[in-house]
């Protein structure tokens, strides 16, 4: 089943133009880019990762590391 389907009421904070271009793996989060917590109704069907933890940033879910380094960026899901 399709997350968004079923939670069409939930809206994404949008980023400034260029933002989400300031994204990479492997580099820390930028200073003062906005992010939501993930809905709990999606967090508890994604996979647990030890150490690290899930954003929503503008419309990707991205999976944090310690310190806030991006591990990776699923772009454009909301």
């Amino acid at each position: 089943m399709d997350w968004r389907i079923g939670n069409s009421g939930w809206i994404t904070t949008p980023l400034p133009p260029g933002q989400i271009c300031r994204l990479e793996r492997g580099k820390p989060l930028p200073p003062g880019i906005a992010r939501q917590a993930v809905p709990p109704s999606l967090l508890g069907s994604l996979p647990v990762v030890q150490g690290f933890s899930y954003a929503v940033i503008g419309s990707a879910l991205v999976l944090l590391g310690a310190g806030g380094v991006v591990a990776d960026i699923l772009g454009d899901l909301f």
